[in-house]
């Protein structure tokens, strides 16, 4: 019989190394198992440190394959470490779970209850589905990380929802509409127009812009809260023909009160504030072209006027 060299020992050891996996699979292990019985049977010594001289392993992964069979009377692999497999988690991925946390999150975003994670823990904590010691930090740490972790998967988000508004008028709206372009577009390209409107805008706030919500979940969006009420009243003189001259005169801005009965009114509410208003746009008016005859249209904003 011939024999090898200890440089050819080498390359062909190196090549086993490069080429054969880390992981045993379990007809590498049963191979093992072989040995470990033959070798035993035979009363030789050092059976371990013996096999993994012969295969090459290590003599801890020799050993836990001997130990695991005599505890078990089983040889199972171990998956590979690689992230092509499912791991265990603590929180099962079920269908029941994963419905009950969207109920739970669903139904405090309706009645605007801010939601976050450490709720979803208190929730799945009492259900069962999870074990945590609420008294102890850091099993508390990483219970909610796990949380974190679960609800990001079932593609909730959080912070300040965004959405699309939608535009919808009523059929009365609708005609009343059509009817005022129609006279519009039978004016005269050069008539002077002052476009007259008031209104406010509510400073919408909520702090409970960093809840939890579903994305795919159709809630309604705008919030109930009302902040700051900024009111303006403006007259826009539309320009001359293509109105690329368009400018705002009469502005006058101011902030409303704190409860709705102390709101300062618009001119359709309070006839003083209204010829006040009426006084500065044609004050503008004839800045702008001197007290000349000629006809100019207001268009006010509502019918009620």
């Amino acid at each position: 019989m011939s024999g090898i060299s200890e440089e050819d020992y080498g390359d062909i050891t190196n090549y086993i190394r490069t080429e054969r996996p880390r992981s045993l699979t379990k007809e590498e292990r049963l191979d093992i198992l072989r040995l470990h019985a033959q070798l035993r049977r035979d009363n030789a010594r050092q059976v371990s440190a013996t096999i993994a001289h012969l295969l090459g392993r290590s003599e801890r992964i020799v050993q836990e394959v001997w130990s695991t069979y005599m505890r078990t009377k089983a040889v199972v692999a171990v998956l590979p470490p690689s992230n092509t497999q499912q791991r265990p988690t603590r929180i099962t991925r079920t269908h029941a779970i994963s419905s009950m946390v969207r109920q739970y999150i669903r139904q405090r975003s309706l009645t605007r209850a801010r939601t976050v994670a450490k709720d979803v823990m208190a929730l799945l904590v009492e259900a069962g589905v999870i074990q945590c010691n609420t008294q102890d930090r850091g099993s508390s740490a990483s219970c909610l990380r796990i949380v974190q972790i679960y609800l990001e998967k079932l593609g909730f988000k959080r912070g300040k929802r965004r959405g699309k508004a939608t535009y919808s008028v009523s059929s009365g709206y609708a005609a009343a509409r059509d009817i005022y372009v129609q006279k519009m577009n039978n004016l005269d390209a050069n008539a002077p127009v002052v476009y007259m409107d008031e209104n406010y805008i509510h400073d919408h706030y909520t702090r409970h812009q960093d809840s939890l919500f579903d994305p795919t979940d159709d809630a309604p969006l705008k919030e109930k809260h009302k902040g700051r009420r900024m009111c303006f009243i403006a007259g826009i003189m539309a320009g001359r023909a293509s109105g690329a001259n368009s400018k705002d005169i009469a502005l006058d801005i101011f902030e409303g009160g704190k409860k709705s009965k102390d709101d300062p009114k618009d001119y359709h509410a309070i006839q003083r504030r209204f010829n006040s208003q009426m006084s500065k746009v044609r004050k503008a008016v004839e800045w702008s072209f001197g007290r000349l005859k000629i006809l100019w249209l207001f268009v006010f904003d509502s019918k009620k006027m």
